[in-house]
């Protein structure tokens, strides 16, 4: 099965076999696509040798270091050949699925967390509401990048309507806010590899708002930066440690022990510290294309691909985007803490 898959892998990445066909979710094309195993032209790091010698076993997220994300602005021309509907991919096939369109056996399909998350919602579990961008869009990317694959951003965003019918919260609103988490989930498991965005959406105006609705912009401000950190780690390639210096030398300056001596008054001003090394965009539906952007070229970072070479998965799988509502009513989404920002 191995020898198999690998051989199935090395003709679609040298363009013989068309990836969704591969897939088993369109017919092969006539004329092969551009293959989605593209140099890494922006790579500013290069992969460490695995000190593990003898056994196949699963390398840890901390064996490999991981490269800048490129976050070029997107550009509004369109690709060559490209005839795409709004509602459509190049090929009329579906990218984007709602939670309630899936189900678990889709996971080569959604990726295994989009696709338990769908079955969840599917078995009436009070699961947030979200929507999955396909594995194959993922391989699709790599022949746009920087880009957004053409016509997607209109496809994400009929599924983002619907989410607001169901919430009742707009996305982009500072009165009434919707906030979302950005994951990656592939079919396989690659812990700590792939990359995650949480309480995406946030921006001054939107903090200000969630504070008076909450009632509690301690935590809406320790949220925010904390969004601030992680959206310019994953996305901006900012090193975290930038971050934690600056905390730790406010706390130090404060006489403070601990992150939870910190007030509503101290959050924001750390906010307002991490704005003046990085710079997010305000704009949320801004930030959550390049979000997307980002989770997609995780797939393809050299950590990534020396983890999937030592576990012998295939580079054909792709990864997909599960884009779900977050916590935006007072208490921390995720649970993680500062470091969150690696899935898989």
């Amino acid at each position: 099965m191995k020898t198999a898959a690998t051989a199935a892998a090395l003709l679609c990445a040298l363009g013989v076999v068309h990836v969704e066909s591969f897939l088993g979710r369109a017919p092969a094309s006539t004329k092969p696509p551009r293959s989605f195993l593209l140099p890494m032209g922006t790579a500013t790091t290069t992969t460490t040798s695995a000190t593990a010698a003898g056994s196949r076993l699963l390398m840890s997220a901390t064996d490999i270091p991981r490269q800048q994300v490129r976050t070029s602005s997107p550009s509004t021309t369109k690709p060559a050949g490209a005839a795409a509907a709004a509602t459509g991919g190049p090929t009329g096939t579906k990218r984007v699925y709602l939670f309630n369109e899936g189900k678990k056996e889709d996971k080569a399909l959604l990726g295994g967390k989009g696709a338990n998350l769908a079955e969840m919602s599917n078995i009436g579990l009070p699961v947030p509401p979200g929507f999955i961008i396909s594995t194959a869009t993922c391989l699709q990317y790599f022949a746009y990048e920087p880009d957004l694959p053409f016509g997607l951003v209109e496809e994400y965003m009929a599924a983002i309507k619907v989410i607001e019918e169901q919430t009742g919260k707009v996305f982009g609103s500072p009165q009434n806010p919707l906030l979302f988490s950005v994951r990656s989930g592939a079919a396989v498991s690659m812990p700590g590899m792939l990359d995650t965005v949480l309480s995406l959406g946030m921006n001054d105006e939107v903090a200000e708002a969630l504070s008076a609705k909450s009632g509690n912009p301690r935590w809406v401000y320790d949220t925010y930066r904390r969004f601030i950190q992680m959206f310019s780690n994953v996305v901006l390639g900012v090193k975290m440690e930038k971050f934690d210096d600056i905390l730790s030398q406010y706390k130090a300056g404060k006489a403070y022990a601990q992150d939870t001596d910190m007030t509503a008054d101290d959050w924001k001003a750390i906010v307002k510290l991490y704005q003046g090394v990085t710079h997010v965009p305000s704009d949320p539906h801004e930030q959550l294309q390049l979000a997307i952007r980002a989770v997609f070229s995780s797939w393809m970072t050299p950590r990534a691909i020396k983890y999937r070479q030592y576990n012998d998965i295939p580079d054909t799988l792709g990864t997909g985007v599960t884009v779900q509502v977050g916590t935006s009513e007072g208490g921390r989404e995720g649970g993680k803490g500062k470091r969150e920002g690696r899935e898989g």
